[in-house]
Order: C-alpha cells, then structure tokens, then sequence
C-alpha cells in the first residue's frame, strides 16, 4: 500500500513540477526539474517492482513510460508550443502511472493475499 500512496504522491509532484515548467516565465527551473527527476526515478523503482512481482509485461511498459517522462522534462519549457511532442509524451507517461496505481490498488484490494 505504500508504494501505491508514494506513486499517487510522485504523480501529483510531477504534474505541479511540469505546470510550473509550462506556464512561469522564468528562466531557471531546477527545483522543478529536480523533482522530475525524482518522479521519474521512483517510478523506475515501481517498473522494477511490479515486473518482479511477475507482471513482466507491465513492468516494461512502466519502464518505457519512466525513461519517456525523464528523458521529455528536457524538452519542456515555457508554454507548449516548441514542445508539443514532449508535452503529449510527459502527459502519457504520467497518465500510464496513474492507470499503474489503479491496477495496484485493484490487486491490492480485490485480489486474495498469499500467505
């Protein structure tokens, strides 16, 4: 249940990060960009756990997701306009750990514990 609420938690951290990114005018955004970074390597660790929990399939898919929100927070600044690519790709890959959480907490919920 805790990596549920770290995600759920790490979800909500990137999107204000990626908002301040896109709609300031500043210059320099490096708490911004640090907290992606972050973000993105607690979903890395969450990629790991649900692939070694035997869901290979979604593990992968979790890892393609973190290394897309990482490598497109650089491609982010002001406005979407020159980023537009890198927008829709920030905006999937957090979107993809949201429907993660969902399954997690599915399973956690509704699926029977092994002993």
């Amino acid at each position: 249940m805790r990596d549920i609420i770290v995600t759920i938690a790490a979800v909500i951290l990137a999107v204000a990060a990626f908002d301040d990114i896109t709609t300031d005018h500043d210059t320099n955004f490096v708490f911004e960009r640090a907290a992606l970074i972050m973000c993105a390597g607690w979903f890395l660790v969450t990629a790991w756990r649900v692939s070694q929990a035997g869901r290979r399939a979604l593990g992968r898919t979790s890892v393609a997701a973190a290394l897309a929100v990482g490598l497109a927070q650089w491609a982010i600044g002001p406005g979407t306009a020159q980023s537009r690519i890198a927008y829709i790709v920030m905006l999937t890959g957090l979107g993809w750990f949201v429907v993660v959480t969902g399954i997690l907490a599915w399973s956690r919920l509704f699926q029977p514990q092994k002993s």
